[in-house]
């Protein structure tokens, strides 16, 4: 895989209508990882990514993100060329959660805004769009510390809780990976339900393996030994 650009510029690129793959092509140690992959997203879509481990999923999100350059192909957005002057401003439009929760010994408050200026506006819709604002913990302990990586907290609570980081962002483009794995059915589909609810003009790109998760989504993606297999209308 071709590594990170370097020497990141910060010319603008507008994202109005759609992202196209072109012809992606992406090796590691000579065993192709993506071949030739074709793929238009337009704004505001909702995507499900599936395909079994080792498929090229992990590889197609980092050329999205532009964390990967591919071996062949282009990226375009609204018929503009990726490149790497306009890297910077790109990822900028996305916000990414992954299956890791990445928390610190601080305030529920001082973890979604995770370094950025806390605004009382943004914290109350990214708790409401996390479905935070229904648990009785956060309800009562907003401004108690949640212990080393989060160790007073449930997996449930931590997922929530990265899906309000995520929110705080307010990024044009989700990118969310498992975003559901340690939630019960219930709360589920409750969560996933307010993200589609409060995020109804950005773009999401959901990897799952968990039907209630994906549901909300327009088409289905699956990503099989490197190459789209299928794309389907839900």
């Amino acid at each position: 895989l071709k590594g990170e650009t370097e020497n990141l510029a910060s010319e603008k690129i507008p994202f109005k209508r759609k992202v196209e793959f072109k012809n992606i092509s992406v090796s590691f140690d000579s065993s192709k990882i993506l071949k030739k992959i074709n793929l238009s997203i337009r704004k505001g879509e909702k995507i499900a990514l599936i395909g079994p481990s080792g498929s090229g999923k992990t590889t197609f999100l980092d050329i999205f993100m532009g964390l990967v350059r591919p071996d062949e192909g282009i990226i375009e957005i609204d018929g503009q060329y990726l490149n790497k002057e306009k890297i910077k401003d790109w990822r900028s439009k996305i916000g990414y959660l992954p299956q890791e929760n990445y928390l610190i010994n601080d305030t529920v408050a001082e973890n979604i805004s995770f370094g950025r200026e806390i605004n009382p506006t943004k914290m109350s819709e990214s708790i409401k769009s996390s479905y935070l604002s229904s648990d009785p913990y956060f309800n009562i302990s907003k401004e108690k510390k949640i212990g080393e990586l989060g160790n007073t907290l449930s997996g449930g609570q931590k997922q929530r809780l990265m899906i309000a980081r995520l929110a705080y962002g307010k990024p044009e483009i989700l990118i969310l990976d498992e975003p559901t794995s340690a939630l019960d059915s219930e709360n589920e589909e409750k969560i996933m339900s307010e993200v589609f609810k409060s995020f109804k003009e950005e773009t999401i790109i959901i990897v799952s393996h968990r039907d209630e998760a994906i549901k909300g989504c327009d088409r289905t993606i699956k990503i099989e030994n490197g190459q789209i297999e299928e794309v389907a209308s839900n």
